[in-house]
């Protein structure tokens, strides 16, 4: 493990040799995101997609990037960090990695949980922020649509640089998807290219917090069969 902002590990520490000393079996490593991406790409929104993104908001941004129904993990096996793309630089708003004006900064769970004590004048739980919007309340909306217009832009960068065919939207406000989804599009738009926008299909999760455990299992499978 090399770095881990939202968990209480301040150096480097060799956690798959502990455990394959501690368990005395074979042990796999790999980020929840991509694992998550993993499951969706198996058994969920994103079978048979050649490229395929994950997103998923909770206490951080995570994320996974399936090519060709391998997980793309980068050179070093530190990718992808989608939840520290640059989206507002003049953000004073810091992530746990200690990032300004990234999207984790932006709209991470806790920072929404802020934006609504700020707009709504308390904090309230997300998901009475949600049946809010659903009932009229323009302010709440208003707040969704935002969190919708930062995933946006977010979004636009990825598909340029990836063209994927299926972006997906998981965690903890995943639940308020419809709220959000055209927000998403409206500001991918101005990003990306147009052809590139008609072509992805953009969806809600499908397997929820299995997501996670299945791509891991799988992975374990994987490794074992070679």
């Amino acid at each position: 493990m090399h770095v881990t902002p939202n968990l209480p590990i301040k150096r480097p520490f060799p956690l798959r040799d502990h455990l394959k000393k501690e368990l005395r079996m074979p042990v796999f490593i790999q980020n929840d995101g991509n694992c998550a991406a993993f499951g969706e790409a198996t058994w969920g929104a994103a079978k048979g997609a050649r490229v395929a993104i994950l997103l998923t908001l909770g206490t951080g941004i995570g994320s996974g990037v399936i090519i060709d129904g391998k997980i793309f993990d980068g050179a070093f096996g530190q990718a992808p960090e989608l939840g520290h793309l640059p989206i507002d630089s003049r953000s004073k708003q810091m992530c746990g990695a200690g990032h300004h004006g990234c999207l984790e900064s932006c709209i991470s769970k806790e920072y929404i949980k802020k934006m609504v004590e700020r707009r709504l004048g308390k904090r309230l739980p997300l998901l009475e922020v949600e049946n809010m919007a659903r009932a009229g309340n323009k302010k709440a909306l208003a707040l969704w649509q935002d969190v919708g217009g930062y995933l946006g832009l977010a979004i636009g960068s990825l598909l340029n640089i990836f063209n994927p065919e299926v972006v997906i939207i998981g965690g903890g406000i995943s639940p308020a998807f419809d709220l959000f989804e055209e927000a998403i599009k409206k500001e991918a738009a101005k990003l990306s290219f147009p052809s590139m926008l008609k072509q992805m299909r953009l969806v809600k999760a499908h397997l929820g917090n299995e997501a996670g455990k299945l791509g891991a299992a799988r992975l374990v499978f994987e490794n074992i069969k070679h």
